[in-house]
């Protein structure tokens, strides 16, 4: 799993980093190293390339909208 894992990252990783710069642009790069972290930490039990590549696509995704939601409740309600 692990060289499988590798080798799909390295195919993956400029996608990714667009996909990242698209969700975060100011922080890219560090918003996707959480999500390798993640990966490492609590690998997917995925084993083909196309479902690595969604669950890295989708583990973005979350963790975007998890940020923009707690940003909404640390703002404050401009319209009250």
């Amino acid at each position: 799993m692990a060289t499988v894992a590798a080798d799909v990252l390295a195919k993956l990783h400029p996608t990714l980093l667009a996909r990242a710069r698209e969700l975060e642009p100011e922080d890219a790069e560090d918003f996707l190293q959480d999500v390798y972290v993640e990966f490492l930490e609590s690998p997917p039990r995925a084993r083909s390339p196309k479902r690595i590549k969604h669950w890295f696509r989708t583990v973005l995704r979350n963790r975007h909208v998890a940020r923009l939601r707690a940003l909404e409740l640390r703002s404050p309600d401009v319209l009250n």
